[in-house]
């Protein structure tokens, strides 16, 4: 497992390398007239999106299976089970890669 590094802020976005694979990773807070504020997450692999506008649920594979992704990226919560926010970003809450054989 790989800890992907964030900091404490509402939105942010990573350009990394997991397992071989060029990933572009945005995570941003926003605010939904339904659901509240969340943090949500953008994936991208080699420049294509695998998925955009995902709300961020915690221990839950944030990418759909049959994406191409090799692995799949988790939240995880630290201190409980609540969902993210951006204050605790890389304190409380992770952002987490885990390739197949991980999970």
């Amino acid at each position: 497992m790989l800890e992907i590094p964030l900091i404490a802020t509402p939105a942010q976005q990573i350009n990394t390398v997991l397992n071989n694979q060029d990933m572009t990773i945005a995570i941003y807070e926003k605010t939904d007239p339904l659901y509240g504020t969340n943090m949500y997450i953008d994936v991208a692999k080699d420049g294509v999106a695998l998925i955009t506008g995902q709300i961020v649920v915690i221990n839950t594979p944030l990418v759909p299976a049959n994406s191409g992704l090799v692995g799949n990226i988790y939240a995880i919560d630290l201190d409980g089970q609540d969902e993210p926010q951006a204050s605790g970003l890389s304190t409380r809450w992770l952002l987490i890669y885990a390739e197949d054989s991980e999970l």
